[in-house]
């Protein structure tokens, strides 16, 4: 066995071993080099052959990564496949996405490799990378931070590979873009509880600036409190940070008591209705006895199984990624489209978080 053979096959088992990750990244030149007691000159000969025969590819900059292979010993390369990034996974939010995606390529004969940017932008270029480099025929991105997109720098990394968007808009993405339509849901919502007899109604949210959705979603809220002719007063909102930190609580319980005539409040995300509803309990506030609540329901398994049961904007994230999917597939087939924004329309699933004031 010449030395060149025992580094490729070592290579191949560590391969082996990470079990097909398509995002397992292989030691350096120079690890290998010490580790195997050979010359680079021999471990850039094994990458080249390996390379050659489509078991990795190399970035760079960024190092060298194994290639999916599939049941038959074929590298990804050769089969259909469709890449999904993603910020993280480790919310609920974003295995939902996975589900959905994973499903509907599988009945189009498609497989699914999933890469997370762990909410850093410069990652997500070297997923685009990777996933390119795999052989993705098109891409699905969820952008990490939707209001700070650089069309320019995405477009770079994507060269001519298909991409749709989702959660944000192709004004900033200049791709075919897909997201909830948060403004009429959130309006509806606050027209709901006005309905109710609810007119001090407030807003919890994370920073409006820092993210394309959250800022239409506020935007529901002013709307909402327009078309009910009842004024937004800057005591009713709570704007925190989008990392959660130990703060957070507090900041709920003093909004909640600087505010004691508020009857109704709106979370924007999931993440706050939790952390809303552990401090109104701490408080001693009963739901909806003595405050209504409702938010969306992204990051719940099922809100059926919560108790109180909220009353929640239901985002339909099958139709959204099934929308993205066929959107992606028309254009790996040849079908050239156009930037654009495509709402879909949430459900409103009225439930035991909130109540109606007129019987008082």
């Amino acid at each position: 066995m010449t030395k060149t053979e025992k580094v490729k096959n070592y290579l191949l088992r560590l391969i082996e071993e990470s079990k097909n990750q398509s995002d397992f990244k292989l030691p350096s030149q120079n690890a290998l080099s010490r580790i195997l007691q050979v010359s680079r000159i021999t471990v850039l000969n094994a990458l080249t052959e390996l390379s050659a025969s489509g078991r990795i590819v190399g970035i760079k900059g960024k190092g060298n990564f194994a290639v999916p292979q599939n049941k038959s010993g074929d590298s990804a390369r050769e089969i259909k496949m469709t890449a999904l990034i993603l910020p993280d996974l480790k919310s609920v939010f974003m295995l939902r996405l996975i589900e959905h995606t994973e499903k509907f390529l599988r009945q189009k004969g498609y497989s699914l490799a999933v890469y997370c940017s762990e909410n850093q932008r410069q990652k997500e270029y070297d997923c685009i990378a990777l996933a390119r480099a795999c052989g993705a025929k098109g891409i699905i991105i969820y952008p990490n931070n939707s209001s700070q997109i650089n069309k320019t720098l995405f477009n770079k990394a994507l060269g001519e590979t298909p991409a749709v968007f989702i959660d944000a808009h192709c004004k900033r993405t200049g791709h075919v873009s897909i997201f909830s339509s948060s403004v009429i849901d959130v309006s509806f919502i606050i027209g709901y509880l006005h309905r109710l007899g609810h007119s001090n109604i407030g807003c919890i949210m994370t920073d409006p600036a820092e993210n394309e959705i959250m800022n239409d979603r506020f935007n529901g809220y002013k709307k909402g409190m327009r078309g009910s002719a009842v004024a937004v007063h800057k005591k009713n909102l709570l704007i925190l940070s989008n990392t959660p930190d130990s703060g957070t609580e507090d900041k709920i319980r003093e909004y909640f008591k600087n505010n004691p005539r508020m009857t109704a409040v709106i979370t924007l995300n999931s993440r706050l209705y939790s952390q809303t509803v552990y401090v109104l309990r701490s408080m001693k506030k009963r739901i909806p006895q003595d405050i209504s609540v409702t938010s969306y329901n992204d990051d719940f398994f099922h809100e059926r199984l919560i108790s109180p049961v909220p009353t929640v904007i239901n985002q339909r994230l099958d139709v959204i990624m099934q929308t993205a999917c066929k959107k992606i597939l028309m254009m790996i087939g040849g079908e050239k489209l156009a930037p654009c924004d495509i709402e879909i329309a949430s459900e409103h699933l009225i439930a035991d978080t909130t109540r109606s004031l007129h019987a008082e």
